[in-house]
């Protein structure tokens, strides 16, 4: 197959720009669910296993009034009744349980402010929007500045395991901005994983220019991991100019970084 100069000078450019730049903006999509779901698991092991030395450290101290060691020991109680409250309401959501956003947000602040804060409010969204996705995606844009952001990702990773179509036309319809279009590209990546032809079909059908680009790269990026000599191939049949020179680029560099002899033979082909 013959290709164009353009084809080729855009998939040079891309090379030299350097592989290690591919490795970062598009390596594959994290299983956000499996690594927050174990992350969680260790918080909540580790927490549970440190309050335990700590009681019993507590209880050790012969300077300490005994008042002082109920306080002490009082406050480590609430803190474990909070983990497991948590892990319970977690527990009934995965088995088909109900959430609401009142309930969400008493979970949400039963926590102090601090790492195993943040740790539960993702797990809370990714857990949540796999069972619900709108209805998480709403309660998330309830909240304020950090906790919204972190929450509507986690949520929307959630969703996209469940519905990917539905987490995907979501994130087409937010206002344009270059993190919401860095959405459409990681929600069509997730989609094209599991459906690629529908990803494909429903990035091709966008009627704005740059989600059009961002959703058909993502479908191209996802592609190109399992054969990008194929991704490279459609890529350069795309009509869009525009489109057609993005998709190009990321299934050049995607080639490039796993072949580099082939990917240059194809691009002066």
């Amino acid at each position: 197959m013959k290709f164009n100069i353009s084809s080729c000078l855009i998939a040079v450019a891309a090379f030299a720009a350097g592989i290690a730049v591919d490795r970062v903006v598009f390596s594959p999509v994290e299983d956000t669910a499996a690594a927050e779901g174990a992350r969680v698991r260790n918080k909540e092991s580790s927490s549970l296993s440190s309050r335990g030395s700590r009681s019993r450290a507590i209880s050790s101290q012969p300077d300490r009034s005994d008042s002082d060691r109920q306080r002490e020991e009082s406050r480590e109680e609430g803190a474990d009744g909070v983990l497991g409250s948590f892990r319970d309401a977690m527990e009934k959501l995965q088995d088909g349980g109900s959430m609401d956003a009142k309930t969400a947000s008493q979970l949400l602040q039963s926590f102090p402010p601090g790492r195993e804060r943040r740790h539960m409010l993702e797990h809370l969204a990714n857990v949540w929007g796999r069972r619900n996705g709108q209805v998480a995606i709403e309660w998330a844009e309830s909240l304020d500045g950090s906790d919204r952001r972190r929450a509507l990702h986690s949520a929307l990773h959630g969703w996209s395991e469940e519905d990917p179509a539905g987490a995907a036309q979501y994130v087409a319809e937010l206002p344009t901005s270059e993190q919401n279009l860095h959405l459409v590209h990681e929600m069509a990546h997730r989609w094209a994983e599991s459906d690629r032809t529908a990803a494909m079909e429903w990035g091709a059908s966008q009627g704005d220019a740059a989600i059009r680009s961002r959703a058909m790269g993502g479908v191209v990026s996802s592609w190109a991991e399992t054969d990008p000599a194929a991704a490279a191939n459609f890529a350069s049949t795309i009509d869009n100019l525009f489109v057609k020179h993005q998709a190009l680029e990321i299934a050049a560099r995607r080639w490039a970084s796993q072949d580099t002899a082939s990917a240059m033979e194809w691009a002066q082909g």
